[in-house]
């Protein structure tokens, strides 16, 4: 696997061990890699792909999962909506990650409808009359356009349509898939007012498979084409443009009167206002692809240069949308950018998904850089809540308190604060919150560049948890009256308490991670005996660099290697570890 990015980021591993010790044999160096340049049997740790990655000789070969640049989240720049479809049981809604383009479910069941998808939840189209209807908006009216989705057909109907917005003489793209009585057809194309402009690729798709198909439109080089996971499969060009209309955008259905519906299901279904390269379309294929986890629920590192959105780097890629004018700062931050909020109305939404919802132990930390206390002396650093009974607050206090309320007793909130001013002005400080619902009695920890702080109670929670749907602000509250000044960076949620140790590591080591069970930072190896595997650490999770092995054996041999033993392989250009029977290849 070659390099196919630049600009990327890297360390030497930490090597680290569990039970066994992780043992490095000598290697060849006949042959080198580069960016980074390393020689032939060499271990970095890419922090940019958080996979541990090896040099054969010639390319550096990744050890396991890799989560893809951007948080996973594939391309942002252009992205004008993004259905997740995770919505799940008893929504009418499913939501845009963006805000602005909300899908109502029409004639579906808002049951039976959610289903398991190819990417967390999907949503089943019945065939019929099924479908999301979206009002019309400037920003769908297109010029040029990419239309993504990931697509499983469960019965050949006449017609499966994703996308169309408008109808019959005027729709501004459309993209759908048919069934002529003996093959597939894709579909994709826009009218331009006089004509339809459109291209046709006859597929063959296995029922009840999931697929993932983007049309793409590029008004400038006028080119026209489709991909079916993520290969090119129908090109057309101009010169032609895309009539504009003030129509409804539907997913799953024609507008047309007795229009096809899709018979199957979609997920994970976006927009963009400009053409995806294929290599672009490549990458929203990949995304989402890490397997979300309790732990690290949501990171926003704000190391954007410009746009609208603030990416988030956990696997669940819930991304945030900029109010009010927050600046970005790409080299003003603690590490790489920050965000600069002005204490009047900036903020940044992060809209609600069950992921972050109901949250019974929680840690939030940040990176804060106060120029003054914000708006009301109680600017927020992360606030989610809507109203008097949810999720929870963690603001400054003047004259440089910290404070978090848990909002989600149904009696009253429970407040607490450092027991002494510990925020100075001017200069970054790092703040961790820890908090567990699970009883009245619980009290929060916080912490201060590391250290724990005194905690003091000002009000004493009553009641009993109620579950909660509101969306996070980062830097503001629901009602943008509570805005922070300064700079804010690397925001951080996780879905569990962290350790004192844990918390001393995220201020320590403010570019990476750190995983739980056994506690290590990112980029540490361990080999783990129950499991027979070599894992390590990519800043949240363990991942495996080979398959779960029964527990047994004690050494492999030729070469001789105790159990948790590391080796490069010159003749196979491979590394290598010992399970405890046999050397097991990573990464081919």
């Amino acid at each position: 696997m070659g390099q196919q990015s630049i600009n990327k980021k890297w360390v030497p591993i930490a090597v680290a061990m569990l039970l066994l010790s992780v043992v490095f044999l000598p290697k060849s160096a006949h042959a080198a890699c580069a960016n980074p340049a390393g020689e032939e049997g060499k271990i970095v740790y890419n922090t940019t792909h958080g996979t541990m990655q090896y040099c054969d000789d010639t390319n550096w070969i990744s050890m396991g999962a890799s989560i893809a640049p951007g948080g996973n989240n594939g391309p942002t720049d252009g992205l004008v909506a993004r259905w997740k479809m995770d919505d799940g049981t008893g929504s009418a809604i499913a939501a845009d990650m963006l805000g602005l383009h909300n899908a109502t479910l029409t004639n579906m069941n808002t049951t039976s409808a959610w289903i398991s998808g190819i990417r967390g939840g999907a949503l089943l189209f019945d065939g019929s009359n099924d479908y999301l209807a979206i009002p019309d908006h400037s920003t769908l009216d297109l010029s040029s356009f990419s239309l993504t989705t990931w697509a499983r057909f469960d019965g050949p109907v006449a017609a499966n349509y994703f996308f169309e917005k408008g109808v019959a003489g005027q729709a501004n793209y459309r993209f759908y898939i048919y069934y002529n009585g003996s093959s597939y057809v894709l579909n994709c194309g826009f009218h331009d007012g006089t004509t339809w402009r459109q291209i046709e690729q006859t597929v063959a798709p296995s029922l009840g498979v999931w697929y993932h198909l983007a049309c793409t439109w590029d008004n400038v080089a006028q080119e026209l084409i489709m991909y079916v996971n993520g290969v090119a499969a129908g090109y057309g060009s101009g010169p032609f443009t895309p009539l504009q209309n003030n129509a409804a955008l539907w997913l799953g259905r024609s507008q047309l009167a007795g229009g096809g519906t899709l018979l199957g299901a979609m997920d994970d279904t976006r927009i963009y206002n400009r053409a995806l390269s294929q290599a672009e379309v490549e990458e929203v294929l990949q995304s989402g692809t890490a397997t979300a986890h309790a732990s690290l629920l949501g990171r926003w590192k704000f190391d954007e240069s410009s746009g609208l959105i603030a990416t988030d780097s956990s696997p669940n890629a819930n991304i945030g949308t900029l109010g009010g004018g927050p600046i970005w700062q790409p080299t003003g931050g603690r590490v790489n950018g920050a965000l600069d909020f002005d204490g009047v109305n900036d903020t940044v939404i992060v809209y609600t998904h069950p992921v972050f919802n109901d949250i019974n132990t929680l840690s939030v930390s940040a990176w804060i850089y106060p120029r003054g206390w914000g708006e009301g002396d109680r600017g927020r650093i992360i606030d989610k809540r809507t109203g008097g009974q949810e999720g929870f607050i963690f603001y400054l206090l003047n004259p440089g308190h910290l404070v978090f309320e848990a909002s989600r007793w149904n009696g009253s909130n429970g407040v607490w604060g450092s027991s002494s001013p510990v925020i100075p002005l001017n200069a970054w400080t790092h703040v961790v919150v820890t908090y567990d619902y699970g009883a009245l009695g619980n009290d929060p920890a916080l912490y201060v560049n590391g250290s724990p702080v005194g905690v003091t109670e000002s009000t004493t929670p009553t009641g009993s948890v109620v579950a909660e749907t509101a969306n996070i602000n980062i830097g503001n509250d629901n009602g943008t009256a509570r805005t922070f000044n300064g700079l804010l960076d690397d925001v951080r949620m996780y879905g569990r308490v962290l350790a004192a140790n844990e918390v001393a590591a995220l201020y320590d080591n403010p570019e990476g991670g750190v995983c739980a069970n056994p506690f290590r930072a990112e980029g540490q190896i361990v080999f783990n005996s129950t499991s027979g595997v070599m894992q390590y650490c990519n800043g949240a999770d363990w991942i495996s660099m080979g398959p779960t092995v029964a527990p047994g054996g004690s050494g492999c041999s030729n070469p001789t290697g105790n159990r948790g033993a590391m080796v490069y392989n010159t003749t196979h250009s491979v590394m290598q570890y010992c399970n405890g029977t046999d050397w097991v290849g990573i990464g081919k």
